[in-house]
């Protein structure tokens, strides 16, 4: 335990920094790294993506994501039940009666289980990738093997987006790298209490009150579960762009001049999407800061045409110097 003694707002930045470590430390290595982002998909939603400045958020029931959801979840309350585990739960058990001697691990697990139980029912995401500048006249031939099809397009991405501070009142929007790890929990769980069992801390959550130690650990664990995949998945290098409000009456405070539902129909089925708007981060314009960097046409017998029909949507969008910003891949695809 420390000392030392920190105000109601240092308090706040030390909590950000204890269940935002991992969020922090990537973002930081990926500027200092100068990566950008990729998306990759199809020549059809790519050219949507741009002709309408909008990318949606899908719900995870309708991805391959659906049971990576179920993954996380079962990771963390694997980390907290699995009796090999135990001293994981009983620092949770004193930690809780610190702060409140009348509450126990059972009133957590109600609190948390409210949150946890059907995430993915509410929960809506897009992925990019990390692009190296090694991968910027090609792409990566495994993205084209898995999103590209006949037809591929890779949108190269600034990061600079994530420098915008957003908040929605009781609702998850946030862009996070993914956890490739079968014991992500295992790991981190113990970092988390240790940082939490600190005289400040414990009083800042007194103050508080034990409810809002139970919501922040809730939500913390939330976060995780949505971000969790397959270690197997790991050349990806995947970050989320995550729509998830905590609870169905919650979706009222969304912010609609950045984001709107709708129900698409392009999945061969009707579907209710969110849809970001990209007009509002300056996605496509003449000015450098602009967040669509260049386009990666991907291996494809049309790639000529295609290439064609992007220089009619850029010069339609007043871009200088169309040409400059559309790569064709020659990287052979087998």
């Amino acid at each position: 335990m420390t000392n030392t003694t920190f105000n109601n707002e240092q308090i706040i930045v030390k909590l950000n920094e204890i269940l935002f470590k991992r969020e922090i430390l990537e973002t930081r290595k990926l500027k200092d790294n100068k990566l950008n982002f990729v998306h990759y998909t199809n020549a059809n939603t790519a050219y949507k993506i741009i002709e309408n400045e909008e990318i949606w958020l899908r719900n995870v029931r309708g991805m391959n994501d659906y049971r990576e959801i179920d993954y996380g979840r079962s990771q963390f309350i694997d980390s907290l039940e699995n009796p090999q585990n135990k001293t994981n739960r009983n620092n949770l058990e004193q930690l809780i009666k610190k702060i409140d001697s009348n509450k126990n691990y059972k009133d957590f697990c109600d609190v948390c289980n409210q949150y946890i139980k059907d995430i993915e029912t509410r929960t809506y995401i897009t992925c990019l990738s990390e692009h190296p500048s090694t991968e910027d006249n090609y792409g990566r031939l495994s993205m084209w093997r898995a999103y590209g099809h006949s037809t591929g397009i890779a949108l190269i991405i600034s990061p600079n987006f994530l420098d915008t501070k957003l908040d929605f009142k009781n609702n998850i929007f946030l862009t996070t790298p993914v956890i490739y790890s079968d014991k992500a929990f295992l790991d981190t769980i113990p970092e988390i209490l240790k940082s939490f069992n600190d005289n400040n801390m414990i009083n800042y959550f007194k103050n508080k009150g034990i409810e809002h130690f139970f919501h922040v650990l809730s939500r913390f664990a939330y976060i995780y579960i949505i971000s969790i995949k397959h270690p197997g998945f790991a050349e990806e290098r995947e970050w989320r762009i995550i729509l998830s409000p905590f609870d169905k009456e919650y979706e009222q405070y969304i912010d609609t001049n950045i984001i709107q539902s709708d129900v698409k129909t392009d999945f061969g089925h009707p579907e209710k999407i969110y849809k970001i708007d990209l007009n509002k981060f300056n996605f496509i314009s003449n000015d450098s800061s602009r967040l669509l960097k260049k386009i990666i046409i991907g291996p494809s017998e049309n790639a000529d045409i295609i290439k064609d029909a992007f220089i009619h949507l850029f010069n339609s969008k007043g871009i200088s110097n169309a040409e400059n910003l559309i790569q064709i891949s020659d990287i052979p695809l087998r």
